[in-house]
């Protein structure tokens, strides 16, 4: 990356991110909570690669968009493959479609793509015939940008627009963790009725709360939060989508089966929902609670950064570093997922039979953990 794109293009404030690494100027991460910001969850950002391990500035990336309108980085017949939408808008690395709104009659193209990870969330928005760039880079992780971002383009080009309202996902969350989910949905309603001028009631940030819930280890608050996003978008794919998710957490394979059917119903390429539906419509494994025990430890995946598997009960459990704990289910007598997020964990046996590893799958990123203890 860096012989090929960043010292070409003087992107100088740009690189791979590492612990051992001093980088001048570094942003922290942080996590907005009921109670306010705190640290995001440590994470060794050399360990996402592609899907987060890279730093940067709006200006660099400036850099970037403007060198992709030459030959310098790519053919043209390269970044035309690039381009060129697949799967639901999705290109190689953009999201290709065309603008809410035109501009003279006509279509106006965007090219975008979002992201985020520990602290941190990211969007830039280009738009190819007018060379208009949108960068928007965020330390507090609250996930709030394409609302902004949007805001900024009808701008740029003299269309109407909204002052961005406020999110809700803060002031819920806050409810439920003090109050209970039933508050929280009580309250949900009231400032739906009373204050839609104020607050942001859009499908993404009741899904945003819904996951934000079942991370912190409250899937059945999730659940609540996602049926609201059902009854309020009754026609979106992916408010049943999120609802399947939810209740894959707590092991309630019948009613995610019927909420993933009803993504697909709606929208037939859905890979999510069409993959959850194949694991489930395997048969549910048992394994020996003897073997589990013999999985139960301690793995580093990282520089300080412990995955620990545990027995609560008759739940078999994970926790990483700064992180709440999961329920983890099994697929086989070695592999497991874990409820709140899509993965597989791995157990890695020696040759004498003793578990001494664990692989984490992500999405096919695998990260492995030597175990020590």
């Amino acid at each position: 990356m860096k012989e090929n794109i960043f010292d070409p293009l003087g992107m100088n404030n740009t690189g791979y991110d590492h612990h051992d690494t001093i980088i001048p100027k570094r942003a922290t991460g942080y996590s907005k909570t009921p109670d306010g910001y705190t640290n995001a969850a440590y994470l060794d950002m050399s360990i996402p690669y592609a899907a987060g391990s890279i730093y940067s500035t709006v200006e660099d990336l400036y850099l970037w968009d403007q060198a992709l309108y030459t030959d310098k980085l790519l053919s043209a017949q390269s970044k035309a493959s690039m381009y060129k939408p697949f799967l639901e808008d999705y290109a190689y690395g953009w999201v290709v479609q065309n603008a809410s709104f035109k501009q003279n009659g006509k279509d106006i193209q965007v090219i975008r793509h979002g992201g985020g990870i520990n602290g941190f969330t990211t969007t830039i928005v280009r738009f190819p015939q007018e060379k208009n760039l949108i960068v928007m880079l965020d330390n507090t992780g609250t996930g709030y940008l394409d609302p902004l971002s949007d805001s900024i383009a009808k701008i740029l080009y003299n269309q109407p627009y909204e002052q961005p309202k406020m999110s809700p996902v803060s002031v819920l969350r806050k409810t439920i963790v003090e109050k209970g989910i039933e508050a929280g949905v009580a309250q949900y309603r009231d400032l739906k009725a009373k204050q839609s001028a104020t607050y942001d009631f859009a499908e993404t940030e009741l899904n945003q709360l819904g996951y934000q819930l079942l991370r912190s280890g409250k899937p059945r608050e999730a659940i609540e939060i996602f049926k609201l996003n059902v009854e309020a978008y009754p026609q979106a794919f992916n408010t049943y989508d999120s609802l399947g998710d939810a209740y894959v957490a707590v092991n309630e394979r019948e009613l995610a089966k019927q909420n993933y059917k009803k993504s697909l119903e709606l929208n037939p390429n859905n890979t999510n929902a069409a993959a959850a539906l194949k694991t489930l419509d395997t048969p549910a494994v048992t394994v020996d609670s003897k073997v589990l025990e013999s999985y139960v430890g301690e793995y580093e995946v990282g520089p300080g950064f412990v995955l620990r598997v545990f027995c609560e009960g008759d739940k078999f459990m994970t926790q990483a570093t700064g992180q709440p704990a999961f329920e983890i289910f099994p697929d086989s007598e070695t592999v497991f997922h874990p409820s709140a997020f899509p993965a597989k964990l791995t157990f890695i046996k020696d040759a004498d039979g003793k578990v001494n590893a664990i692989s984490i799958d992500q999405r096919g990123r695998v990260t492995n953990g030597k175990r020590i203890k």
